[in-house]
């Protein structure tokens, strides 16, 4: 879940990473230099996350990068990404990847919850090494839809 808005010290409104100037003005070259300036540790950069954590009353630093063509937000601690992925996850949800990482390691495998495939093109709730060595990825879906639906 890339984010789309960040915050910079300084700046009273959000920044959209989606557009080219940032939705504000002068935005442009205040794009290139947060790409380009790496001199500051990203704690002190004053960027910072203005979705998941700005709304949860946590201030988390952020580092802009280039990936793909697009302009991309990064955490720097997995505590906040914690809070984005696993953020709008029901009690019950939580209580079913527990589960699958439980039954995962009852069998004799390795089980982590919300990890990152190595491209980062996917992030699953639960992701089970089998003995053999393949990797399973393991989605809780919870839904009152028909099964004939989902599966469509």
């Amino acid at each position: 879940m890339p984010n789309r808005y960040v915050r910079l010290t300084g700046i009273d409104q959000r920044l959209d990473l989606t557009k080219p100037d940032l939705g504000v003005a002068g935005g442009a070259a205040l794009l290139e230099q947060l790409l380009t300036d790496r001199r500051l540790p990203v704690p002190l950069r004053g960027l910072t996350c203005a979705e998941v954590c700005e709304k949860r009353g946590f201030i988390d630093p952020m580092s802009v990068y280039r990936r793909l063509g697009k302009v991309v937000a990064a955490h720097m601690r997995s505590d906040a990404e914690d809070r984005h992925y696993g953020g709008g996850e029901s009690d019950a949800h939580k209580a079913y990847k527990d589960r699958a990482v439980r039954a995962a390691e009852e069998g004799g495998h390795t089980a982590v919850q919300e990890r990152s495939s190595k491209d980062r093109a996917v992030r699953s709730d639960v992701l089970i090494r089998g003995t053999d060595g393949v990797l399973l990825g393991f989605e809780s879906q919870l839904s009152s839809r028909n099964p004939r639906e989902i599966q469509a």
